[in-house]
């Protein structure tokens, strides 16, 4: 999901941060946060996206990681599990304002765009 690859670029810095609060090392944080990108957008793939992205954007971060396969994403970025699930925990919170933040500027731009349209000008009148 592109939206949460753009979330931890646009704040590498923050997560990297969050990470080395609870142990990370900068060059652990680079492995660990790709894959974690690839775990949480796996979770889109084949399923319902709006119902996984409440689970996301929950203030509870239980449902976030129950979800994640925290033991392929601690292999995969070569972390002990107990490590990889400190990381997640703490960088769920960031993830959940950004992509809370992120989704509110969705919503309110496509509204933007849907009450501009010309074919739904003429509704604009009975709403508003």
């Amino acid at each position: 999901m592109d939206m949460i690859k753009a979330c931890f670029e646009e704040y590498k810095i923050e997560f990297t941060r969050k990470l080395e609060t609870v142990g990370f090392t900068e060059q652990q944080a680079r492995v660990f946060l790709p894959e974690t990108i690839s775990g949480i957008s796996g979770l889109t793939e084949n399923s319902y996206i709006a119902e996984k992205m409440v689970d996301l954007l929950s203030t509870d971060s239980t449902a976030l990681l129950a979800a994640l396969n925290v033991a392929a994403i601690s292999k995969k970025a070569g972390i002990k599990p107990e490590l990889t699930l400190s990381g997640l925990k703490a960088i769920t919170p960031l993830l959940n304002r950004v992509l809370s933040d992120k989704s509110d500027h969705m919503v309110g731009a496509a509204a933007t765009l849907a009450w501009g349209s010309d074919h739904l000008m003429g509704s604009k009148k009975y709403f508003c």
